[in-house]
């Protein structure tokens, strides 16, 4: 299903609907006046359902031999979306993978989230240990695929070039191959809730795998510089332009860092 929702988003037509064509009294808002724009809100509420549901099943879809090829291939969905061209499927991609790995996230449980990693920096293991819990089960290969997947995304988010990922899957569950494709140019800039929450997820995906990264991934070219990135200073009045193009909590942005 996620196959047809993606091919059909990225076939659709980017020429807004002539309102007037439809009747005089419909009229078709702004962010849905196009086919893509539409299609694009169903990949969003698509990936949001199966998230669901590998959520509230995940005991039996474990059980399944073929569980770690499903779990590879909502991920390689997930990090499609979150490089792609339009910031609203960016953004859902994101909050996405956040709830597939941790589970449904409010914001009591993002400000949780965030007096815990401070504990945990302060050496508080008590913290690490209570973020880990409440991460749903995953076998442990898995979670360092999902690490993976974090780097990625990561990278796509703060590369100052539009970044084209590769998307092949192995196989879907109908058994059919899909071919080779490249996700679109991103043409627009993360916001803070981008970098938020793709943040929250760093702090209990690293307590889980931190023990089976090899040295390299450690370099200053890969984890430090996305940190880096993301934890940079930014004069307080350009917050003010930031908070009228973004439309959110630049705090829970810093809290994160």
């Amino acid at each position: 299903m996620l196959d047809k929702v993606q091919k059909l988003t990225r076939s659709a037509s980017t020429v807004r609907t002539d309102s007037t064509a439809l009747g005089s009294n419909i009229l078709v808002h702004h962010s849905r006046d196009t086919e893509y724009k539409q299609w694009a809100e169903t990949s969003v509420n698509t990936l949001s359902a199966i998230v669901k549901i590998f959520n509230a099943q995940r005991s039996l879809l474990l059980s399944l031999d073929d569980f770690a090829s499903a779990w590879s291939t909502l991920l390689e969905y997930i990090e499609y979306l979150a490089a792609s061209d339009n910031s609203e499927m960016s953004l859902a991609a994101i909050k996405s993978f956040q709830e597939v790995l941790l589970g449904r996230v409010t914001q009591q449980s993002m400000a949780d989230m965030n007096l815990r990693e401070r504990s945990a920096g302060k050496g508080n293991n008590a913290a690490v240990t209570s973020a880990q819990d409440e991460s749903l089960y995953l076998p442990e290969n898995l979670w360092v695929i999902s690490w993976q997947c974090w780097m990625r995304i990561s990278q796509s988010l703060i590369s100052p070039q539009p970044r084209n990922v590769s998307h092949q899957l192995s196989q879907n569950p109908a058994g059919v191959f899909t071919e080779k494709i490249d996700a679109p140019l991103k043409h627009y800039i993360p916001g803070a809730a981008h970098l938020t929450t793709i943040l929250h997820v760093f702090s209990p995906l690293f307590e889980r795998v931190k023990k089976k990264l090899p040295v390299d991934e450690l370099r200053y070219e890969r984890v430090p510089t996305i940190l880096k990135v993301f934890s940079v200073d930014i004069a307080d009045f350009i917050w003010y332009f930031l908070d009228k193009l973004c439309n959110c909590d630049n705090n829970d942005l810093y809290e994160s860092c």
